[in-house]
């Protein structure tokens, strides 16, 4: 994982957990607020109906995590790595999440409520968006390889700068939304057309 610069000025949370294990528990129903945890290892951790509310994960690891019911409200994820994350398993009525510079893999955001919601400089890989509100989200910086978008409303989102992304026009609104040459010109191989 990369080396965060100035970890204490990117947690302004009251509440620090640091440098620990959760490698294989379970944190059912348990309830997280204004809480930071940094450096924290959340591979194969359960978070039935888990509660996490106004919380930063700094250089975390999750791997193959059980999200059902969980509650994401305003969470943010800073340099952290995410595999396997079946994120469409959690509360879709309070979910807000913010990604800045994490590597996101075999991850699944579908149906979920995601308008706004950034994906900034990540490294998002063979993740599947289907059905998933994603209007203003901002993708801009990052790189999508082999991540999938059906059916979701993209519209007047941010794909500046972003790299590797397959998007389907035809499956997908993405009226206003903001590419970048030359990577848009991927937007054409939905299209079954030829360029020469």
């Amino acid at each position: 994982m990369k080396k965060s610069h100035g970890l204490k000025s990117i947690s302004s949370k009251p509440f620090k957990v640091e440098n620990t294990s959760f490698i294989n528990e379970s944190l059912e129903k348990d309830s997280y607020t204004e809480t930071a945890f940094i450096r924290c290892d959340f591979s194969e951790t359960r978070f039935y109906n888990t509660h996490f509310i106004d919380c930063q994960f700094i250089e975390c690891q999750f791997n193959v995590n059980k999200w059902d019911g969980a509650r994401l409200q305003t969470c943010e994820f800073i340099e952290s790595k995410l595999v396997g994350a079946d994120l469409y398993k959690c509360d879709p009525l309070f979910f807000s999440v913010s990604f800045k510079c994490c590597q996101i893999i075999l991850s699944n955001f579908s149906e979920l409520p995601m308008n706004g919601a950034p994906f900034l400089d990540c490294r998002l890989s063979e993740c599947y968006f289907n059905h998933t509100q994603l209007k203003n989200a901002d993708f801009s910086g990052s790189s999508l390889n082999g991540t999938r978008f059906h059916d979701c409303d993209l519209s007047e989102a941010d794909f500046t700068k972003a790299s590797e992304y397959f998007i389907d026009p035809a499956a997908n609104k993405i009226r206003k939304a903001k590419f970048s040459l030359p990577e848009a010109i991927g937007l054409l191989k939905g299209l079954e057309i030829e360029l020469r």
